[in-house]
């Protein structure tokens, strides 16, 4: 579950739908001839930023019981119960639906210590709801472990490590001075289950949560936008560093060459770092989850052998290993923000301006820590098994970008109305389901060998489910033909479509042609109710406020200082307001988020 800031209403809608959808095919398993009966097993839940807490909630979330928001066919009129679906609780109601006055608040900001940009305290609220949801989960009643979890399932949030760990290297010359570098790529490693394995993976269930603090901890860390939103600590045992592969770099560090602090010498002490955004060193962690799937698949099949030498491969060993060993076994990655069409621009003298190369710096940095265009390709490849993408789509929208209404303001926009985090929920709901439906399959007809006798490693990736469609009636109701005439076989069957989807060709103009699905059982899309124009007005004193505090705290200096910053600041507060305003307002005409 790749970065999405508030558009993690989004990925919790996708995640909502998957568990009804797996949910409703293991209830008519068994039942109806025209049910498939192969199944699926999610051994890892991974991601980064707000993909980050929502696998986290996901990891909890899909061992309860969650009852299902229902969107009316008017498109405005939904049933829902919060407090019967977590999922929803903490990304669309949040702590109400004026997230952004809570953001603008000055208590946080005192004695000329500023935390971040924007007040960060009703993360804390969150935090501490999904808390309390984790441990009555136990209490409540005894947590189910539906057949679609692994019973040792994996959870990883990736995270920004501001401190940075100390790596020690050895010199091969004689009376070589020691070196060090540090390494800031963390990640925040949990597996379903109440004993240590001794393998860095940090052990919680809800009959043991020992742990719960540091997943709490690294949930708020992995979204702690940098500047944006404030920095968190996050304590954990220096075993869960030591004894782990990925901070162990191919074998070729532990416990006397990574250096977590003067304090730390045993595998109990606790090493404390401060974490920002997981995002700012990996967006969209496609091949770390498939490094911790073989390392799952390996230790499932119990060769123990292999999984050390795995380990201890360089990246490009690890990438062969993978495309061999990862049989039966597919990456979904649920992305709010895909990259989308951009012009390429012949630089000119004043690309060279420093603030225009810092801006253009940051851009290319941030595009450079998502997976790279080889791993794209194979995520928008049907004929590709291993790697699919859930991004928003709609079509009725200008531009791909404009679908999700989260995405306003880099992200930030679901901040502003409760009204663009509900819509964008039921829109990752309808979007899974499309996904489910006719991205997320198979061809039946795929070969067992290559032409040259080879086996043909596709059809080794899914030979479970062509054999979960041996019976005609399931074969008949779920296969469709593409535009193309190429038959396909959903992975995870929706039971809801009553019959095939037919293609319906239309055309548009000459040599032109539109090409739609024609469907049962189509979800609805939600009609947002657009706040008007002006609605932003209400928050232009607090911005004022925001603004004159954080340069009025900005440094303790003496009582003349102290003065012209407030002077200055009086006079700048109210003018950089308006253009704050201007700046959200453009954004959000320009996607149709406001009345006119």
């Amino acid at each position: 579950m790749a970065g999405s800031v508030s558009a993690g209403a989004y990925t919790a809608g996708v995640m909502d739908f998957l568990l009804e959808a797996i949910e409703n095919w293991e209830k008519a398993r068994g039942t109806d001839p025209s049910i498939p009966d192969h199944k699926v097993e999610i051994d890892l839940f991974g991601g980064t930023s707000g993909g980050g807490i929502t696998a986290a909630m996901a990891f909890f979330a899909f061992r309860g019981r969650i009852e299902h928001p229902v969107l009316q066919d008017d498109g405005r009129s939904f049933i829902v119960d919060p407090e019967k679906n977590i999922l929803w609780k903490l990304w669309v109601d949040i702590t109400g639906g004026d997230v952004f006055g809570q953001m603008l608040d000055g208590s946080d900001i005192h004695d000329y210590h500023i935390p971040s940009a924007m007040n960060s305290t009703f993360i804390d609220e969150v935090g501490d709801v999904f808390q309390d949801y984790v441990k009555t989960l136990g209490a409540s009643e005894q947590p189910r472990n539906p057949g679609c979890i692994s019973d040792e399932a994996e959870l990883f949030m990736t995270l920004f490590n501001v401190s940075g760990l100390k790596y020690q290297l050895s010199s091969k010359a004689l009376g070589a001075v020691e070196q060090y570098v540090s390494e800031h790529r963390d990640i925040a490693h949990f597996r379903w289950g109440d004993d240590y394995r001794k393998d860095g993976r940090m052990e919680i269930s809800t009959r043991n949560l020992s742990n719960l603090k540091p997943l709490i901890e690294a949930s708020k860390a992995t979204g702690a936008f940098p500047i944006g939103l404030r920095a968190r600590t996050l304590s954990r045992k220096a075993k869960y560093i030591w004894d782990n592969p990925f901070f162990q770099k191919n074998g070729k560090f532990g416990k006397g060459t990574i250096d977590l602090g003067k304090k730390v010498k045993s595998d109990e002490d606790a090493y404390k770092s401060l974490n920002a955004d997981g995002g700012t060193a990996n967006n969209e962690p496609v091949e770390l989850m498939r490094d911790l799937l073989l390392q799952i698949r390996l230790r499932e099949d119990n060769k123990l052998a292999e999984l050390k030498a795995v380990e201890a491969m360089n990246d490009t060993q690890r990438m062969v290993a993978k495309s061999t060993r990862l049989e039966n076994t597919s990456v979904i990655l649920i992305d709010p923000f895909p990259s989308y069409d951009f012009e390429v621009t012949e630089p000119t003298a004043q690309s060279e301006h420093i603030f225009s190369y810092a801006s253009d710096l940051v851009f290319a940095m941030a595009s450079q820590l998502r997976f790279d265009a080889k791993e794209a390709i194979d995520a928008y490849d049907k004929d590709n098994y291993g790697l699919h993408i859930i991004a928003p789509s709609r079509d009725d929208v200008d531009k791909p970008e404009h679908a999700i209404a989260c995405g306003a303001l880099g992200g930030f926009g679901g901040f502003l109305s409760k009204e663009y985090r509900i819509h964008d929920y039921f829109l990752g709901r309808r979007n899974c389901q499309s996904f489910l439906r006719k991205y997320f399959v198979v061809d039946p007809e795929e070969s067992q060998v290559n032409q040259d006798g080879t086996p043909n490693e596709n059809y080794d990736c899914i030979k479970a489910v062509i054999n979960g469609y041996q019976g005609q009636a399931a074969f008949e109701r779920f296969c469709f033909k593409d535009e193309k005439g190429r038959k396909w076989l959903p992975v995870i069957p929706d039971v809801t479509l009553q019959e095939p989807i037919r293609v319906m060709e239309k055309a548009v103009r000459e040599g032109v042609k539109h090409i739609s699905y024609e469907e049962t059982g189509k979800l609805p899309h939600y009609e947002m109710r657009l706040p008007k124009g002006d609605f932003l007005e209400k928050y232009s004193d607090q911005i004022e406020e925001r603004i004159n505090k954080l340069m009025t705290n900005v440094y303790d200096s003496n009582w003349l200082g102290d003065l012209l910053l407030k002077l200055a600041a009086n006079r700048f507060d109210d003018r950089a307001a308006e253009k704050v305003i201007k700046i959200i307002k453009d954004d959000l005409v320009k996607r149709k988020l406001v009345k006119r």
